[in-house]
C-alpha cells in the first residue's frame, strides 16, 4: 500500500517524497491528540489577512498531506478488498 501511495504522490508532483514520510504520516493516525497537541496546532495555523488579494495564497500543510495520504490508504484498501483477482 505504501508503494502505491508513494507512486501516486510522485505522479501528483511530490518528487521529493520518500516512503519513510508516508510511514510517518500513516503511523501518526494511530496516535490520539492531547489537548496540548491540539492547542499547538491552532497556535501554528496560518492567520488570515483581512485585506483582499487577487489570488489566494495556497499552502500544502502537513495536516492536509496527512488527510490526502489517509484518503489514499482508504482508496487502496477498497481496491484490495474488492479485487476479483486477489487470490
Amino acid at each position: 500500500v505504501n508503494r502505491d501511495i508513494l507512486s501516486l504522490a510522485r505522479e501528483a508532483g511530490f518528487d521529493k517524497l520518500e516512503s519513510e514520510d508516508i510511514e510517518d504520516v500513516l503511523a501518526s493516525h494511530t496516535e490520539e491528540f492531547t489537548n496540548e497537541d491540539l492547542q499547538q496546532l491552532t497556535e501554528h495555523s496560518p492567520v488570515e489577512d483581512n485585506y483582499d488579494e487577487e489570488e489566494p495564497q495556497r499552502t500544502l500543510t502537513s495536516k492536509r498531506l496527512a488527510e490526502v495520504f489517509n484518503l489514499f490508504q482508504q482508496a487502496m484498501q477498497i481496491l484490495i478488498d474488492d479485487d476479483p483477482n486477489r487470490e
